[in-house]
C-alpha cells in the first residue's frame, strides 16, 4: 500500500459578534457535526470561513491554518471540519464566542473508510471524547483495512481554559442525540423526541398551573 494522503489538526475558531454565534446554542450546530470550509476573497483579503451543515457561515480560522487547508486542497483531498469545541471569553467587551474544529483531510481514493471514520471520530466528540487523529502510516492502514471502523486511543486535552471563559458546548446533550438521528431520517427517534418535546412543555405548563399563573 502506498502512502496515503491525509492531515489532521485541532485548530481554533472565532465568531464575528455575539449576535451572529447566537446559533451555536441551537441544535443545528451539534458537537461532531460535519463543516466544511468556504474560501472568501474580497479586495485581495481571504477569509476562509467554517460552514455548518445548512450552510451557515458561523465563524473563521486563522491564515495559517487556511493555508494548510489549501495545501490539501491543491493535492486534489476532501476536507471536513468537525465541530469540537464552543466557548465563551468575557473579556475584552463584549466578549467572544470561539471555540475549536477538527480538519481532517484526506485522499479521495479511500472516500469509503475514511468517511465511516470521520463519523465515528464525530460520534467520540459528540461523546466529549477528544481522539488524536494525528495518524502515522500505520495507523492509516488500520483506518483503511478496517474500511473506517478502527479510531485511535489517543486523547487530546481541551485547549487552556483561562479566567473569564466558560465551555459552551462540549459534547452532545441528550436532545441533540435525538436530532442527530432525526436528521438521519429515523422516525422511531423522530417521534421520540417530539413526544420528550412535548413532555416537556406539559410539564413547564403544569408547574406554572400549579403556582397559579393561570
Amino acid at each position: 500500500m502506498s502512502d496515503i494522503g491525509y492531515f489532521s489538526m485541532y485548530a481554533r475558531f472565532e465568531t464575528e459578534s455575539k449576535e451572529d454565534a447566537a446559533a451555536f446554542l441551537g441544535a443545528d450546530n451539534i458537537i461532531g457535526d460535519a463543516f466544511s470550509i468556504e474560501q472568501e476573497y474580497i479586495d485581495g483579503k481571504r477569509t476562509a470561513w467554517i460552514v455548518n451543515p445548512f450552510g451557515k457561515r458561523m465563524g473563521t480560522i486563522d491564515e495559517k491554518t487556511a493555508e494548510k487547508v489549501d495545501l490539501c486542497n491543491a493535492k486534489g483531498w476532501n476536507t471536513v471540519a468537525l465541530l469540537a469545541l464552543v466557548a465563551f471569553t468575557e473579556k475584552p467587551e463584549p466578549g467572544l464566542y470561539w471555540g475549536q474544529v477538527l480538519i481532517i483531510s484526506y485522499d479521495p481514493e479511500y472516500e469509503v473508510a475514511f468517511s465511516t471514520f470521520i463519523e465515528n471520530v464525530g460520534k467520540q466528540l459528540g461523546e466529549g471524547i477528544r481522539p488524536d487523529v494525528s495518524l502515522g502510516r500505520d495507523s492509516l492502514k488500520k483506518v483503511i483495512e478496517t474500511h473506517g471502523e478502527w479510531v485511535p486511543s489517543g486523547r487530546v486535552p481541551f485547549p487552556n481554559k483561562n479566567k473569564g471563559t466558560a465551555w459552551v458546548k462540549t459534547q452532545r446533550t441528550g436532545t441533540e442525540r435525538l436530532v442527530k438521528q432525526a436528521r438521519k431520517g429515523n422516525m422511531g427517534c423522530t417521534v421520540v423526541s417530539w413526544i420528550f418535546l412535548l413532555a416537556v412543555v406539559a410539564l413547564i405548563v403544569f408547574g406554572l398551573h400549579s403556582c397559579g399563573a393561570f
